[in-house]
């Protein structure tokens, strides 16, 4: 068995003989228990506190939501995923350090503004209505962080709080 101390120099390759065996060991425990469960076992074994589903930063400081509480999805939850026409998923879009805007009604000038203003920071995507149901309400503009959670809904006429928002964290044009 491996165990490592600090400033202990550690041979990479026994390292990782090490965690391999550790991750099939669990596994294998792990579908040996549903086996022999029987059915709902598996159930019992993905709940939400276990998919971590309920996790969401509604009460922090990053999450903003200016039109009181009136969409399905709140300033501070996971933001949806969903299967694209193109046969993308959303959350590919959402992948890397910038944050996405996510936007129902067609701005383009919002949309160039954003990414002049931010050098590429912040990424925009407009959205069939078809994938409304995802978000709550197609007529608000939904903000991304790069952690992948809702950072600030708005409605669609809300530029200024927009890019209030996204100054407060990217301060690029503001050095």
């Amino acid at each position: 068995m491996v165990s490592l101390r600090r400033n202990q120099v550690v041979n990479i390759s026994e390292f990782s003989t090490w965690t391999l065996k550790i991750s099939s060991q669990r596994q294998k425990v792990t579908a040996d228990s549903v086996k022999a469960g029987g059915s709902g076992r598996l159930q019992k074994m993905g709940s939400k506190d276990t998919t971590q589903l309920d996790l969401n930063y509604r009460s922090s400081s990053l999450s903003l939501d200016i039109t009181k509480g009136s969409s399905v999805l709140q300033a501070g939850d996971r933001a949806p995923d969903a299967l694209l026409s193109d046969g993308t998923w959303l959350s590919d879009f959402y992948r890397g350090v910038h944050f996405s805007v996510v936007m129902f009604v067609k701005n383009e000038g919002l949309a160039n503004k954003l990414n002049s203003r931010f050098n590429g920071a912040v990424k925009s995507v407009l959205l069939d209505s078809i994938y409304a149901a995802y978000f709550g309400n197609e007529q608000y503009i939904y903000i991304i962080r790069p952690d992948g959670y809702t950072g600030m809904i708005a409605p669609s006429d809300s530029e200024a709080e927009l890019i209030s928002y996204l100054d407060g964290y990217l301060m690029y044009n503001q050095l």
